[in-house]
């Protein structure tokens, strides 16, 4: 399922003001918003006083059901907590896990999802998709984990 709400902004001009985000992306469901992700328009906005455009750091999750492709997005300024954010990430997948809300349809937990991939800017995101697009069927999985 793909995810948005409004969130407020505040541009370096001063100007506050409310914008669509995304928060969750799922490029079975939505393979536009992937493209727009992939040509960087996604999370980007425009100031409504100054013009500026603007490009949200913030989290994002993006799935791809059919490449059994999960990436977690993180602002840039986290990358020094990687160990921390991969250890509760894990923690929350195993937590979902016994929940059973990772199930598919054949009620198994896709191994894809227990191995979180964590990248921390949309550049980083943008070149794992396009890689992994490359690569599918090509044992790139094992080959990101290692």
């Amino acid at each position: 399922m793909t995810s948005s709400r409004n969130y407020t902004l505040k541009c370096v001009c001063g100007e506050t003001f409310s914008a669509k985000l995304y928060d969750i992306i799922n490029a079975q469901k939505d393979p536009k918003l992937k493209e727009e992700l992939l040509e960087g328009n996604v999370n980007v906005v425009t100031c409504p006083r100054c013009k500026k455009r603007l490009a949200v750091d913030k989290i994002l999750l993006f799935h791809d059901p059919d490449k059994e492709l999960m990436v977690n997005l993180f602002p840039k300024s986290l990358r020094d907590k990687e160990p921390i954010i991969r250890k509760e990430l894990e923690k929350t997948i195993n937590e979902k896990i016994e929940r059973g809300s990772l199930l598919n349809e054949a009620h198994e937990i896709p191994t894809y999802m227990r191995h979180p991939k964590i990248v921390f800017s949309i550049e980083e995101l943008a070149f794992v998709i396009q890689e992994y697009d490359k690569e599918y069927g090509k044992d790139y999985d094992k080959k990101f984990r290692e």
